[in-house]
């Protein structure tokens, strides 16, 4: 069944039907005409090929005319054009601001039958989704890729349920990255990546977050004897240490550094070969922090003087998007939206932080974009796609214990199937 959004990619002509009734119409003009018989319908040089299913309430909204077989023949039909990955992304990035509808949540579920527990940390445009779950009784998490309605288990590098972990990034391809146990020591853990493969090893202990952009590159943190920390990012299967923690790199080999200047306070540096160019948001705050670094190169951070709150930025193209005092951002996409964290108003007149995603100068509470009476009591939004989807993790009235999450925005904000090509003007009327 052709959906509403896939109606809108019909073109003038279309020969149509609903999944429970026979008759077939004919598009034309922004009207429907029946086709009384299959003798009419092949004399007119039409194909069944062509017929496209469509909801009842969709056919219904055509005005009714006559059938006549010239119209048919002076006329080329078509199929409605299905979006690729691509134009919706572009559908996505240009579609409506506001939310006249409301977003659906999807449980992924956990690894055990028994267990409460599961946290999502990334999601891919494919939609494949890592994090951990908990494996009860084991006292130990354990990585997960979702797909398609399957959580499954990648595995630790101790093997079995020995030992814990979780995946941290993946990438379309479907590159996973992520830490896990090596001892029975919780915290002897070595980071690693899986691919079709399985499981490896990238031998280094796991100190901080780790990354993976979309050629494959891995930046990391990383320590040394259970103390130093050093940035790393592996490329083509180089290892480059650096002496400053690595908060990203981008596709074309920019790293992006965070120089500490005391223990708690830093300068983000990019770096590329030679030359390394800070970038400042706020002079007069002594400490910048990167969240998040994009394929593109834009990066996402917040600016922090002692005894006042974050502020949020979003670097793009050499210049600074001012995101706000007491935002601080979570995850972007390649689209520039923003997950943040924020101080949100509730209906009660009650003020607390709490996750909405940042758009065009604008937020949307996430919690906001759900129905009324929903079951979420509080949510963590950890990553973004380029398509809009939202993973994380949060609380139900429904279930015990924290349940990893995709979140479906609203289809105003989410997409709508555009046609590949322009139409003409004769096309445009639908």
């Amino acid at each position: 069944v052709i959906s509403d959004r896939d109606m809108n990619a019909i073109r003038n002509t279309a020969l149509i039907k609903s999944p429970v009734d026979a008759k077939v119409y004919l598009i034309k003009d922004g009207q429907k005409a029946w086709i009384p018989d299959e003798e009419t319908f092949l004399g007119a040089g039409l194909s069944w090929n062509d017929i496209v299913v469509i909801r009842q309430e969709q056919v219904n909204f055509y005005p009714e005319i006559d059938f006549h077989q010239k119209d048919a023949q002076e006329i080329a039909v078509v199929r409605p054009l299905q979006a690729t990955t691509s134009q919706k992304v572009e559908a996505y990035k240009n579609s409506l601001v506001r939310p006249v509808e409301f977003a659906s949540m999807r449980i992924l579920g956990t690894l055990r039958p028994e267990s409460t527990y599961t946290e999502a940390y990334a999601i891919n445009n494919v939609g494949q989704v890592v994090g951990m779950s908990l494996v009860t009784g084991k006292n130990a998490s354990h990585p997960f890729l979702w797909e398609n309605g399957v959580l499954k288990d990648i595995g630790t590098l101790r093997g079995g349920d020995l030992g814990g972990g979780m995946a941290l990034d993946i990438n379309d391809p479907g590159t996973i990255v992520g830490f896990s146990a090596v001892s029975a020591s919780s915290d002897n853990t070595y980071l690693f990546y899986y691919d079709a493969t399985g499981i490896h090893s990238l031998a280094m202990g796991g100190g901080g977050p780790i990354r993976l952009n979309s050629r494959g590159d891995i930046s990391l943190i990383k320590t040394v004897n259970d103390a130093t920390i050093q940035g790393a990012v592996i490329r083509d299967g180089k290892r480059t240490l650096y002496n400053e923690e690595v908060a990203g790199v981008t596709p074309e080999g920019i790293v992006v550094k965070e120089i500490a200047k005391t223990p708690s306070t830093y300068d983000i540096v990019l770096s590329s070969g030679n030359i390394n160019t800070p970038i400042v948001f706020d002079p007069s705050a002594p400490n910048h922090r990167v969240q998040g670094v994009n394929d593109k190169g834009n990066i996402i951070g917040y600016a922090e003087t002692p005894g006042t709150a974050v502020h949020g930025f979003l670097y793009t193209n050499g210049a600074f998007v001012d995101l706000g005092e007491g935002v601080k951002p979570i995850a972007l996409n390649n689209i520039q939206d923003v997950l943040v964290e924020k101080v949100l108003t509730f209906p009660s007149g009650g003020r607390a932080m709490g996750p909405a995603l940042w758009r065009n100068g604008e937020f949307f509470p996430l919690l906001d974009l759900l129905p009324p009476g929903t079951p979420w009591a509080d949510i963590t939004a950890t990553d973004i796609n380029d398509l809009g989807q939202i993973v994380g993790f949060g609380s139900t009235s429904e279930l015990e214990g924290k349940q990893g999450f995709i979140m479906t925005l609203p289809e105003v904000v989410r997409a709508k199937v555009i046609s590949p090509e322009p139409l003409s003007d004769e096309q445009e009327d639908i």
